[in-house]
């Protein structure tokens, strides 16, 4: 294994972190970054809103296009992928006889949102019953996920929420014969892909997701790409910026109008004006992803991949690795079987763990979480998989992680079991 890279991180060296896929985790060298951007922006504020603002996010965003291969034009910038995805389905035209079809493995958030917004509007939301566990077969697994969502859609389903890489059961989901099918099966549907999780974990191609029909994704930066919190994006079809929009203007606009909104300057599109000031914020977290993806990059150059992978790829493949091994560990240490097939994840990983009865008393009713955390030193989270009712524990990887993070772990689980 590699030696520690956890110096480039600003991590309590008392707690072994494994729950990066929660909230992420900055470099340094980022947060440095981004402290010299509010420097600049306290110095002359006026200067920086007015002038300072547009061409930083245009750096900002052409070095985000080129990461996920994707034009500039069809970028905007949110503060998490949860208000991206609020922002499309405010954006996409449904009323009373409409469908949006989701399914449990989906973020809580995004429910939440389209439970009010189907009160509000009178769409309905109807569930896919994608099974879990999966069957240890890849193929048979991908082959049961597309079956459950395709066979949902109807000729009322108007759009289709899709999470790439699933939060509570660490699953990614095969998009691309889902989306296909459901392109097939109802043309005139809209999809969304949930890619809260995506970048960083997998490579992303924008161009090949758009050619089989995907016409929105959202994606946070601040989890797997080392971004400071508040960083994120919306990707939106070209032919959606300016038409087909359940906006009165029919253009596809932020949740929030600025003061600015009525005069778009020259040189820029409506889109980006109307998307890179909503208010007065702190666009610091925006215009430092150039020097996020700099940074992640040259902490990838510093592993030893046997392959002789570099930067993102040498990433990606020791974390892929890491789980792995920490997962067969940690299913070991309590005798279960892995729920997903090793095909099936990334960076995340989940385990099934004997049921117990929840305390209400504590924020996620699972007193292990806090036992781990204030006893062993181990921040992890043990949630109930909702849908099926199954208590899991969700181990990440990231490149500030190693081997011995899991064993610790796996005996912890094992002294927990054994009071």
């Amino acid at each position: 294994m590699p030696r520690s890279l956890a110096r480039h991180w600003g991590l309590d060296p008392e707690v072994i972190q494994l729950n990066h896929g929660s909230y992420g985790g900055t470099p340094l060298a980022v947060l440095e970054a981004q402290s010299r951007v509010r420097a600049e922006m306290e110095a002359d504020l006026t200067r920086y809103y007015m002038e300072g603002l547009t061409p930083a996010l245009q750096r900002s965003r052409a070095a985000l296009a080129a990461f996920l291969d994707a034009d500039a034009e069809d970028l905007v910038f949110v503060v998490n992928a949860s208000q991206g995805a609020a922002t499309v389905f405010a954006n996409v035209p449904l009323g009373p006889g409409d469908e949006v079809l989701v399914s449990h493995h989906e973020y809580a958030s995004c429910l939440h949102q389209l439970e009010r917004d189907a009160h509000v509007r009178g769409f309905t939301v109807t569930s896919a019953d994608v099974p879990f566990p999966l069957p240890p077969n890849a193929d048979e697994a991908r082959a049961d996920i597309e079956r459950a969502i395709v066979s949902r859609v109807t000729d009322r389903t108007r759009l289709v929420l899709l999470s790439w890489i699933t939060s509570s059961s660490a699953i990614v989901m095969p998009i691309e014969p889902i989306v296909r099918a459901i392109r097939a099966r109802a043309p005139e549907c809209r999809v969304l892909i949930d890619a809260a999780h995506a970048p960083g974990q997998i490579p992303i191609d924008m161009k090949a997701l758009e050619s089989i029909g995907v016409d929105y994704l959202t994606g946070n930066l601040h989890k797997w790409v080392g971004a400071p919190k508040s960083s994120a994006f919306v990707w939106v079809r070209r032919g959606l910026h300016a038409s087909g929009s359940a906006t009165p203007s029919g253009a596809f606009e932020p949740l929030t109008m600025s003061s600015r909104a009525g005069h778009t300057p020259e040189g820029l599109s409506r889109l980006h004006h109307l998307f890179d000031y909503t208010a007065t914020a702190d666009f610091s977290a925006w215009a430092v992803v150039p020097e996020t993806l700099d940074t992640m990059r040259a902490i990838g150059d510093e592993l030893d991949d046997p392959s002789g992978l570099k930067g993102w790829g040498a990433l990606r493949a020791h974390n892929n690795e890491l789980c792995r091994w920490g997962r067969d560990l940690i299913c070991n240490a309590v005798d279960a079987e892995p729920p997903v097939p090793d095909d099936l994840l990334a960076h995340m990983a989940v385990v099934v763990l004997a049921p117990i009865e929840r305390d209400a008393s504590t924020i996620n009713g699972d007193p292990l979480w806090a036992r781990l955390r204030h006893e062993h030193g181990i921040q992890v989270p043990v949630w109930v998989q909702p849908g099926v009712d199954l208590r899991c524990l969700r181990i990440s990887c990231q490149a500030y992680n190693e081997i011995c993070d899991y064993e610790r772990l796996a005996a912890a689980l094992r002294d927990e079991m054994a009071r």
